[in-house]
Formats: C-alpha cells, structure tokens, sequence
C-alpha cells in the first residue's frame, strides 16, 4: 500500500463518512488531477492536487514524514474555516491510493531506471496532454529518454 493505513484512519475519521462518499465521488468522477508527487515510501512523501469541487476548484497539499501528518491543507472553505479534514483531501488520498499508475510507479521503491517503468511515463505522457507536473518531475528524476521511447513503441 502506498500509504500508512494509520493516516488513511485519521483522515477518514477526522472528515466523516458523508465527505468521505463525496470524495468517492470526486475521485469516480475524475475531478481530481494529482499535479506533484515527491514519494520516498508509505511513511514519507508529498502530495498536491487540484480537485474540482463543487464551487470551484482547489489546490490540496499533504506531507508526511515518519509516518506523522506534518502539513495538510485545502483551498476550500470548509478546509479553511473548520479545519478538518474535506472530501477535497480524501479525494486526493483515495486518487493517489487506488489508482494503478501510482502502484506502479511507487509501490516497489527504490526502483530503478528500467523499461517497465519507462513504457508506464510514455503511456502516462501519451494519456495527459499536456504532462503534468508529476510526469515531468519522473521524466527530469529519472532522466529518461521518454521520446526515444515513444518512437520505438509506434509502429
């Protein structure tokens, strides 16, 4: 799993089940775009996303470090005003956590420069137009000749 289950615990917890459903809902509805991800393991690593919500869309930032939460916030009013966890932050964990790319990019760290890993940032790239932050920031990590790739892979 890509994060501690305990933080996954507090937040649902701290933000309840009817913005935790919310956020399932967001996340189904693909209203949520990871933008950056600097991931070491399950206990440390960075999150930010956009989430469009209902008035708006909001930025959202989580770090963890030593599997603690250390900075978590949303742009949303309910984030802002109440302090608590929003369906915005849920949404971003729950994108980050069931979605295949993200297992595969980050589930067996250290990983090492390899043509699996490679092909998954070409077809991420081919996918997202323009690349997003994250795909940039593993392309630039990695220093993978991306387009090289592609190439080889079209017929």
């Amino acid at each position: 799993m890509l994060v501690n289950n305990e933080i996954i615990t507090e937040l649902y917890e701290n933000a309840g089940d009817t913005r935790y459903q919310k956020a399932l809902e967001y996340v189904k509805d693909k209203r949520v775009t990871i933008t950056n991800v600097n991931y070491e393991n399950k206990n440390n690593f960075e999150l930010a996303a956009t989430v469009k919500g209902s008035n708006g869309t909001y930025n959202v930032y989580a770090k963890i470090e030593e599997g603690e939460i250390k900075d978590i916030k949303c742009s949303c009013p309910d984030n802002t005003q109440n302090y608590c966890t929003c369906k915005h932050i849920l949404a971003m964990f729950i994108e980050f956590i069931d979605n295949s790319i993200y297992e595969e990019l980050y589930a067996n760290q250290p990983v090492k420069k390899n043509r699996k890993r490679q092909s998954l940032i070409c077809m991420l790239m081919m996918r997202i137009a323009p690349p997003t932050k994250v795909i940039m920031n593993l392309w630039k990590k990695e220093q993978l000749d991306v387009w090289g790739s592609l190439r080889a892979s079209v017929p």
